[in-house]
């Protein structure tokens, strides 16, 4: 092809990427071919994903990875062609006028249709690649420092500067053609067809399971689910499938459901009424939780031994086997730790702890822990705008709350999930 960007603007799955890479930005097996190849080299066929592509290296330049920019917008009030044509002409004479030594920041203020910019004399600041749109993002790559030219975009005219251009290095722009890989109407039909003899042939429990062992299909669960759910982790859009089950026995098998690009066939394996649920239902969580509980008594004692005649957390640590992990701007509102998830016990004692000094063994959520605060701050924060914010929080609340205490009062059930 001649112009390989139009090329791919009319044959590929998706559009023309103008930008220009550098070599950590790529894949390996397309970063070893694009900075070793000449312009105009072509890459093999390969597979990324659910895709095949094709590549053709269009261009190597040597860019920054940043400029700073100013410009002045004139925007466009309209799509007519006279309104284009005015516009144009507005950018193109303040574009002469700032050439023979106009002022930035007089234009800008006075002509830009930029809030964000025209009372800074259009200044944009340091910005990297890909983060305009193509057009000015390509203008502002591409041009010399203290070069000033007009630029158009969706969002009209803009008489652009490049102020500073940072450290430049190598970087490639390359042409994809890219088909993705789509089931044909012969492959989907045979699916379906197979999920239609699996859900017919196996009308209770105990022959769906037997048979998805058999196939060596895996049997996802879907655990506690509501009447009015409309989620199922790893489906799309599943609502037919949680009208079904709360339609159903215990032990009933659907007939195939598709959701996006699965076919589904379900067993309803469980049945949990409302109130307290008996002992025999629950036993698993139970145990599961009994587990946790005695493992933590356990790692509580063992953490404790450890601790009795050390005051460093790294000697804690190494008596122990375990890495000391840091988690920066902990406070006392914290939701999560890094690397340790949601622990709500470690975030308090962390915030009455002094510097310096161990603190634990916490038993928390995900482990057992020991911790050393290496630094605080204490900000006294104001008390006016905190009861402010918290009236704003119970207000939205109070019409939610009050129209859920009309409904439960009145013993309004509410059975939507009937319908859709």
């Amino acid at each position: 092809a001649s112009d390989p960007a139009q090329y791919v603007t009319l044959n590929s799955d998706s559009k023309f990427d103008s930008k220009y890479y550098k070599a950590s930005e790529l894949p390996e097996n397309v970063r070893a071919w694009a900075f070793s190849k000449p312009v105009g080299s072509l890459l093999e066929v390969y597979r990324d994903g659910d895709s095949f592509k094709a590549s053709r290296l269009v261009d190597v330049k040597m860019m920054p990875d940043s400029v700073k920019a100013r410009h002045i917008l004139i925007g466009l009030r309209s799509q007519s062609a006279e309104e284009r044509e005015k516009a144009k002409a507005k950018a193109d004479s303040i574009m002469n006028v700032l050439k023979r030594g106009g002022s930035w920041e007089q234009l800008a203020a006075k002509h830009s249709d930029d809030p964000g910019s025209k009372d800074k004399g259009g200044d944009l600041g340091w910005f990297p690649s890909g983060m305009m749109v193509p057009e000015f993002d390509e203008a502002s790559f591409s041009s010399n420092k203290g070069e000033i030219k007009v630029v158009e975009t969706q969002f009209g005219f803009h008489v652009l500067q490049v102020v500073d251009r940072g450290k430049e290095e190598k970087k490639v722009q390359i042409a994809t053609l890219e088909r993705k890989i789509v089931p044909s109407s012969y492959t989907t039909s045979q699916v379906y067809n197979k999920a239609a003899a699996f859900a017919g042939n196996n009308r209770d429990y105990d022959k769906f399971a037997t048979a998805a062992d058999q196939n060596k299909y895996t049997r996802r669960v879907a655990n506690n689910l509501l009447q009015n759910d409309r989620s199922i982790a790893g489906l799309e859009q599943p609502r037919e499938l949680i009208r079904w089950a709360f339609r159903s026995k215990k032990g009933d098998v659907s007939d195939v459901m598709q959701f996006g690009d699965n076919y589904v066939v379900a067993a309803l394996t469980a049945v949990r009424e409302e109130g307290i649920a008996p002992l025999k239902q629950i036993a698993s969580d139970v145990k599961v939780r009994v587990i946790r509980e005695k493992k933590a008594e356990l790692l509580m004692d063992k953490v404790k031994k450890a601790m009795s005649d050390k005051t460093d957390i790294y000697d804690v640590a190494q008596a122990i086997g375990v890495n000391v992990e840091k988690a920066e701007n902990v406070s006392f509102s914290s939701l999560t730790l890094p690397y340790a998830g949601i622990e709500p016990a470690v975030i308090g004692v962390a915030s009455v702890s002094a510097e310096g000094k161990l603190a634990g063994p916490v038993k928390g959520n995900n482990g057992v822990f020991v911790l050393t605060v290496t630094s605080s701050v204490k900000e006294e924060g104001d008390a006016n705008a905190e009861k402010y914010r918290i009236a704003n929080m119970y207000q939205s609340r109070s019409y939610y709350e009050v129209f859920e205490a009309l409904k439960n009062n009145a013993g309004v059930v509410d059975k939507r999930y009937n319908f859709y």
